[in-house]
């Protein structure tokens, strides 16, 4: 097992620290700096140039971005479109760094506490821009993935105070139970902004703070495991022996950068303030939203909840689900799963057969169900599936009376199905049509 593994499978299990030193210097950090008018072609900086670099301009809003383990800033196909999309919307400066040689497998323990090394390394840089180029830490907004989210929680620490961070799935093992001045926390900028998109314990799959660890805290899809990437539990527990962390759901951990960059694009991807997943999902708190990403309203702060889609693009309608039974009561579990051309199924469970008591006739169950943004529910083909939990079979269990399943998107409904019987195990397709049932 990678050594990288082992540290973090102790730190996560025991609360143990088992970083080291890798004397990091100077040269082991690289700054390069895109504007408009090189944005093709940037040009390295450093605090020890002798010159400022004409391409930098004081007066514009500076942006610095970073990435995680194992990555390569300037081969990284989401910082480029970071970098790109960020010049679109604005005229800014933008500054990729990169620290390739520490961010290298497998010692991960290395690279983590090589972050705060980084971070000051980075500090030191936007220090000599304010010095020499006129920089305003105001108008200073770094991006971080990963152990880059840390990286920018260390030079938001050391260079105050900086406008906002934005935390990308900010790395959890060996962060945990750090000092603050050593990992990202609200103190590091006057607006810090969280993607949590693989929160949870390691040995679940996991990389990442599942407490909110910013004045705003975006949790997609509950913030664990991101619909359309495989849960890992069962292969990380099975074969921790050979395990490194390209295994570790790599895929809902790299979401956190996708959605940012998708949110660069438009204005419209919402998430609601919950006091937890589990309300939001039985569609108890609709009535505040903020957005994630770019466009975030730095004003409202708390935790937010939104599904996405299972693919791109992710942004979807939060549709309400409203479940009616009909003259049966049952004890099975009820998926509805919204199916969509080219993307895996968009699956939640509207009963769960292991509730105290039997689900009496005509009773009412809510959930949220994401929806494309074009078309809505009424533009896909949704499957309903109800199966038999055997522990609780009686009479008139292996079958489920509908009596409807109506879906109200912000106001507008539209009819799944009016009066169904579905066998257990039997998934059965239904054309929504516009209008209640």
């Amino acid at each position: 097992m990678a050594s990288a593994v082992v540290c973090a499978v102790l730190v996560g299990l025991l609360h143990l620290s088992c970083a080291s030193q890798s004397d990091p210097v100077p040269e082991d950090v690289s700054f390069t700096l895109f504007s408009r008018s090189n944005r093709n072609d940037g040009v390295d900086i450093h605090y020890t140039d002798t010159s400022l670099d004409p391409f930098f301009d004081g007066t514009r809003r500076t942006v610095a971005i970073a990435h995680g383990f194992q990555e390569d800033g300037y081969n990284s196909v989401w910082m480029n479109a970071v970098k790109d999309l960020v010049l679109d919307v604005i005229d800014a400066n933008v500054i990729r760094v990169n620290f390739k040689t520490l961010a290298a497998a497998p010692r991960y323990d290395l690279a983590a506490a090589d972050t705060s090394f980084i971070g000051k390394e980075l500090a030191s840089l936007l220090n000599d821009l304010k010095r020499r180029g006129g920089l305003s830490p105001s108008e200073v907004h770094l991006i971080g993935f990963s152990l880059g989210a840390q990286v920018m929680g260390v030079a938001g620490h050391n260079f105050k105070t900086v406008d906002r961070i934005t935390g990308l799935d900010p790395a959890y093992p060996l962060f945990g139970e750090a000092p603050l001045q050593d990992r990202l926390d609200p103190s590091d900028a006057s607006f810090v902004d969280v993607i949590h998109t693989n929160s949870g314990p390691l040995l679940t799959g996991h990389l990442s703070f599942l407490d909110p660890v910013g004045h705003v805290d975006f949790y997609p899809c509950g913030g664990h495991d991101q619909r359309g990437c495989p849960k890992l539990i069962d292969e990380v527990l099975e074969n921790l022996a050979d395990l490194t962390l390209d295994d570790i759901d790599a895929c809902s951990h790299s979401r956190a950068p996708e959605y940012f960059i998708q949110s660069l694009s438009a204005n419209d991807f919402l998430g609601f303030k919950c006091a937890s997943y589990e309300d939001f999902e039985r569609g108890d708190c609709l009535s505040v939203t903020n957005t994630l990403g770019w466009y975030v309203d730095r004003n409202n702060e708390g935790t937010f909840y939104m599904d996405t889609l299972t693919g791109a693009p992710f942004v979807a309608l939060q549709a309400t689900a409203t479940l009616t039974v009909g003259s049966t009561e049952a004890h099975g579990d009820l998926f509805l799963r919204v199916k969509i051309s080219g993307m895996e199924d968009n699956e939640c469970q509207i009963l769960n057969g292991w509730e105290r008591e039997r689900i009496q006739p005509g009773s009412v169950r809510t959930h949220i169900v994401p929806v494309p943004q074009n078309g809505g529910i009424t533009s896909t083909q949704v499957e309903l599936e109800y199966v038999v939990n055997d522990l609780w079979i009686g009479s008139n269990s292996y079958s489920i009376e509908i009596a409807s399943v109506d879906v109200d998107t912000y106001g507008s409904h539209s009819c799944v199905v009016s009066s169904a019987t579905l066998q257990n195990g039997v998934p059965r397709t239904f054309s929504p049509s516009a209008g209640s049932c």
